[in-house]
C-alpha cells in the first residue's frame, strides 16, 4: 500500500451519507456481481465484473474490465487512470470520491474477560448500594427467560436490599380486573401473616404511583377503610409494574405485623425495580401475543396449501370416477382404461402428500441403521425408469467411492426419490438429462442431483424450502422440498439447490458419515 496511507472510495448516494469502504491492499472490483468487493446489484449499466481498482508501484490505481458502459475519472471516459484524493470514479450511474486518512484507523478490543473484569470491579465498589441492586436487576433480564422465575429472582434482590417481611408480585390484566399473584417471598416461612392489603394495591394500580405507608393505622389516606388495622400492617410499600403505556402490576413488601418503618430512599429503589418488572411483564405477553398469532397465520397457510392440494386430488379422483362409472354402466371397458390410471395416480398422489404432511410435522424419524446411498441412488433410478422414458429424459448415475453411512434409508430414498422427480418434472417438456452422483468423502456422503431443464427463476431461490410453496400450480403441493430439508438435517447434513452456469438446476445433499451420538445432538420433535 502507498506509504502508511489508507485509501477510502466514498459512495456518494442520493438523499443519504456517503458509504465509506476501505480499499484492501490486494484491491477490489466494482461490479453487479455478488463477489464483487462492491457489488452493484441494482444498477443494470453496470456489468457483472464492470471495473478494478488495485495498487500498483505504490499508487492506486483503477481499470475498466472490458464493461459495456465503461468507466469515467473526474467527467472523463478512460480505460486506465490514476486515482488520487480528491478524484471521483463513476461506474454506471454510481459515484465514488477517492479519499486518504494519513493514519491507519485506531483499533481497540475488549476481552470478553476484560469485561467480566470490569463488571465484577463495578459490582464491588458499588455492593450494598441501590446502583448495585438495579444493576443486578437488569442483568437478570438477559439471563432469566422464564417470566415467573425472573419475578421471584427480582424480589430476592428486594429481600436482599431492604428490611421487608414479605413480598409479593402480582400482575394485571387491566385497571379494575383482579390481580393475579406470581411471585411471593417471606422470611418466616412458617408464619403465614396477614393478607395483601387490596386497599393499598388498588390505589397504586389507579395512581400509578408508587405509595410508602409508615403507619397504616395513622394514615388518614386510608382512614375509609377499616382493612389495613385488621390486617395489622404497621409498614408497607407497593410500587406499580410500569409497562410502556399502562400499569401491568404491583410489587407489594411490608414489615408483617413487626414495626419497621420504610425509608423514602426505599420506597425509590422499590419504584425503579418495579420498573424492570413491569418490561419484563409486557414483553412476555407482546412475545405471547406474537407467537400466538404466528402460530394462527401458520395454520392459516398450512390450511389453505392443504385445501387447495386435496381439492386438486379430489377433482382427478371425481373425473376417473365418473368415467370408470360410466364404462361399467354402458360396458365400454375402454374408459376404465382411462379412468383407472388417473383414479391410481390420485391416490399416489394422496398418500405422498400424507406423508409429506407427517415428516414435516414431526421432523426425522431418529430410526438410524447402515444403509448405502449409492444403493439407494440405484433404487430410484429404477423406480423413475418408465417415467424418464415416457418422456424422453435420459437418466445417468454414477458413484465414487464408499457411500455407506448411518441413517434412516427409508426416509433419505424419499429424499433422493424427491429431488430426482423434480428434475424429471423440469425435463419432461421438451426431454433432456438427469444426471446423479454419488461422491464419497472421509467425513461426509455428497449427493448431487442435476438436470438440463430451464432452471429457476431467481425470485424463486429463496423460497423453494418454504412449506406450500410450489412453482408446479396444482400438480405439485409445495411439501416435497420442505420434507427433504427437514429429513436432511434431521441427519445432521446440508442441503441446497441452485441454478447451473450453462442450463438447469442443481440440487447437493451433504450428509455426514458420523454416528448419530458422534455428532453431539440429539433429534427431538417438536
Amino acid at each position: 500500500m502507498a506509504g502508511d496511507s489508507t485509501y477510502e472510495l466514498l459512495w456518494k448516494r442520493s438523499g443519504a451519507e456517503p458509504r465509506r469502504t476501505a480499499v484492501p491492499e490486494n484491491g477490489l472490483i466494482i461490479g453487479r456481481a455478488d463477489e464483487c468487493g462492491i457489488p452493484l446489484a441494482q444498477d443494470q449499466s453496470v456489468s457483472r465484473k464492470h471495473a478494478q481498482i488495485y495498487f500498483e508501484n505504490g499508487r492506486l490505481s483503477v481499470k475498466d474490465l472490458g464493461s459495456r458502459n465503461g468507466i469515467m475519472v473526474n467527467s472523463k471516459t478512460t480505460p486506465f487512470a490514476e486515482l488520487h484524493p480528491g478524484d471521483v470514479l463513476r461506474v454506471g450511474n454510481q459515484e465514488f470520491e477517492i479519499a486518504a486518512s494519513a493514519e491507519p484507523y485506531a483499533q481497540s478490543v475488549v476481552s470478553m474477560a476484560k469485561s467480566e473484569m470490569f463488571q465484577q470491579s463495578l459490582l464491588r465498589d458499588t455492593v450494598g448500594t441501590p446502583l448495585a441492586t438495579l444493576f443486578h436487576a437488569s442483568m437478570l433480564l438477559g439471563e432469566i427467560f422464564d417470566l415467573d422465575e425472573l419475578l421471584r429472582e427480582l424480589l430476592g434482590l428486594v429481600f436482599e436490599s431492604l428490611p421487608v417481611q414479605r413480598g409479593f408480585i402480582l400482575t394485571v390484566e387491566s385497571v379494575g380486573e383482579p390481580a393475579q399473584l406470581r411471585a411471593s417471598l417471606s422470611r418466616q416461612p412458617d408464619e403465614s401473616g396477614p393478607p395483601i392489603s387490596q386497599t393499598l394495591v388498588d390505589k397504586v394500580v389507579r395512581s400509578r404511583e408508587a405509595i410508602l405507608v409508615a403507619d397504616a393505622v395513622q394514615d388518614s389516606r386510608f382512614d375509609t377503610s377499616a382493612s389495613i388495622a385488621d390486617h395489622e400492617i404497621h409498614s408497607a410499600m407497593c410500587a406499580p409494574l410500569l409497562g410502556r403505556e399502562s400499569v401491568v402490576g404491583v410489587i407489594y413488601v411490608d414489615s408483617g405485623r413487626q414495626v419497621r418503618p420504610f425509608q423514602g430512599k426505599s420506597l425509590e429503589l422499590l419504584s425503579a425495580i418495579g420498573r424492570i418488572a413491569g418490561v419484563a411483564v409486557e414483553n412476555a405477553t407482546l412475545h405471547h401475543q406474537i407467537v400466538q398469532s404466528e402460530r394462527l397465520a401458520a395454520i392459516g397457510e398450512a390450511t389453505a396449501g392443504l385445501g387447495h392440494c386435496i381439492k386438486n386430488m379430489l377433482t382427478g379422483i371425481r373425473a376417473s370416477s365418473d368415467l370408470i362409472s360410466q364404462g361399467v354402466q354402458s360396458q365400454r371397458w375402454e374408459q376404465l382404461q382411462v379412468g383407472w390410471p388417473i383414479l391410481q395416480r390420485s391416490i399416489d398422489r394422496i398418500e405422498t402428500l400424507v406423508l409429506n404432511m407427517l415428516t414435516y410435522s414431526r421432523g426425522g424419524s431418529g430410526h438410524r441403521e447402515a444403509c448405502d446411498i449409492a444403493a439407494i441412488c440405484s433404487d430410484v433410478v429404477e423406480t423413475v425408469a418408465q417415467q424418464a422414458a415416457k418422456h424422453a429424459v435420459e437418466v445417468r448415475f454414477r458413484y465414487e467411492g464408499s457411500t455407506r453411512l448411518d441413517g434412516d434409508g427409508r426416509e433419505l430414498h424419499r429424499v433422493v426419490l424427491n429431488l430426482v422427480a423434480n428434475a424429471l418434472d423440469a425435463c419432461e417438456t421438451g426431454g433432456g438429462t438427469v444426471e446423479i452422483l454419488a461422491v464419497g468423502h472421509p467425513e461426509s456422503v455428497v449427493v448431487e442431483v442435476t438436470d438440463s431443464g430451464a432452471g429457476i427463476g431467481d425470485e424463486h431461490l429463496p423460497h423453494i424450502f418454504d412449506a406450500f410453496f410450489t412453482t408446479k400450480g396444482s400438480r405439485g403441493t409445495g411439501l416435497g422440498l420442505a420434507c427433504c430439508k427437514k429429513i436432511v438435517e434431521s441427519h445432521g447434513g446440508r442441503i441446497s439447490i441452485e441454478n447451473c452456469p450453462e442450463r438447469g438446476a442443481r440440487a447437493t445433499v451433504e450428509l455426514p458419515r458420523r454416528r448419530l451420538e458422534e455428532l453431539g445432538t440429539q433429534l427431538h420433535r417438536p
